[in-house]
């Protein structure tokens, strides 16, 4: 009887090890896809802003011929966005996400400097839309960026940190705010 427990007792700590480790590895895998599932929250969000630009770059059209440079770049960087979704590298959206926002933040300042400009009701309605979507955005970054920590922290701390490597699960960008807009104005 002793020959046999001592035989069966490696086999059986292997078997709990072995299983464990399945359970680590699963359980990093679905905090990884919870950051990419709360990644493409965001994105469904910059997408409805995209829809909206156009609208607000023809509404502001009409109005200032003399601004075309800033209505260009800002159609130049929601094209840019899009081809980063497109790619679905969350690494290249991040900053082509940061691009458009500030291509926008230009926008919505020169319309402040047309009286006619915000006296037209479609430009505020379009305006007003479009601060709620960043609102919409500035929640779902947050969220994000919960999900991306948590998934960070898992792989870098043990027992997920020994079976990241192995399984190529890789740290998770967060979305930061640029250099640019921690500068007091």
């Amino acid at each position: 009887m002793n020959k046999v427990l001592v035989i069966l007792i490696p086999f059986v700590m292997m078997g709990v090890l072995f299983i464990g480790g399945f359970g680590i590895y699963n359980g990093l895998v679905s905090t990884q896809e919870e950051a990419k599932t709360a990644w493409a929250l965001v994105e469904n969000q910059y997408q409805r802003r995209a829809d909206v630009i156009p609208n607000l770059i023809e509404a502001f059209k009409g109005h200032t011929q003399q601004e075309k440079g800033v209505l260009d770049e800002l159609t130049r960087l929601r094209n840019k966005w899009g081809e980063a979704r497109q790619s679905g590298d969350i690494s290249k959206s991040l900053p082509a996400a940061q691009g458009l926002d500030r291509g926008l933040a230009k926008l919505i300042a020169v319309g402040e400097r047309y009286p006619e400009l915000k006296s037209n009701q479609n430009f505020m309605k379009l305006q007003d839309q479009l601060g709620g979507i960043e609102n919409r955005i500035n929640v779902e970054r947050r969220r994000y960026n919960q999900a991306v920590q948590n998934y960070n922290k898992k792989i870098h701390t043990y027992p997920g940190s020994f079976f990241a490597g192995p399984f190529g699960l890789e740290k998770m960008p967060l979305f930061e705010a640029e250099t640019e807009s921690k500068k007091l104005p």
